[in-house]
């Protein structure tokens, strides 16, 4: 509720800005979109200021990206979960009454990713330059924290104006900066070995995601009505 409280404010101010601006009718109107893609099923409400301004506040879906890393010598299934989060955005069209924008805002979501070791070639975890076998370490699970607001940056094309009544189809490509912090690293069966526990604090100590894995990269496509 505080994120879409925040967002609306946002959108609000923007939108009372705009309505000072001398328009023709016909080049300014409210509309609504609907899109599906990375960041999930996403749907909202818009408001065509003029010609080159638009303005968007939606709500995206649940997403999860996958992939293996390694980081810290040490392999990880990683996953990044992403709940709903809340979109406001400024779109600009570079070219009065054509369908390409440029677009920026922010995400207010709470993403985190978890980190899953995997075993290496041998059947085991080098953690902290130590060697230890499966047996000793069990599950291998760790936590990464993101920011709760994301700068986004990106482009999209639509196939027709924003500003012009009726249905037309929408695009987006962009990406979202989630920055990372607050790493922890846990091993099941570390309860009762010491080393095991220090290696693993001087292993998290280190941890820190890939550059690319603070990044979060958004395609969808969807429909939109403008009044």
């Amino acid at each position: 509720m505080k994120k879409l409280m925040i967002a609306a404010a946002w959108l609000a101010a923007f939108s009372s800005a705009g309505s000072m601006a001398q328009e023709s009718p016909t080049e300014s109107g409210a509309f609504v979109y609907s899109k599906l893609g990375t960041f999930g099923l996403g749907a909202g409400v818009g408001y065509a200021v003029d010609r080159q301004l638009a303005l968007r506040l939606g709500v995206n879906g649940e997403s999860e990206f996958k992939d293996d890393r390694t980081l810290e010598g040490v392999e990880y299934e990683l996953k990044r979960k992403q709940n709903h989060a809340v979109e406001a955005l400024v779109d600009w069209y570079p070219l009065a009454g054509s369908g390409f924008r440029l677009s920026g805002g922010l995400l207010f979501a709470n993403p985190e990713t978890r980190l899953e070791g995997k075993r290496d070639g041998r059947g085991g975890y080098t953690i902290n330059g130590t060697r230890y076998s499966a047996a000793e370490v069990g599950d291998l699970r760790g936590k990464v924290e993101h920011n709760r607001v994301a700068p986004y940056l990106g482009l999209g094309w639509e196939s027709s104006p924003a500003w012009q009544p009726g249905w037309r189809f929408i695009s987006d490509l962009g990406v979202a900066y989630y920055g990372s912090r607050n790493p922890t690293l846990e091993a099941s069966r570390s309860g009762g070995n010491a080393d095991l526990r220090a290696d693993l604090r001087a292993e998290r100590d280190r941890l820190s995601l890939k550059k690319r894995d603070e990044f979060g990269l958004g395609m969808s496509i969807g429909v939109a009505y403008t009044f």
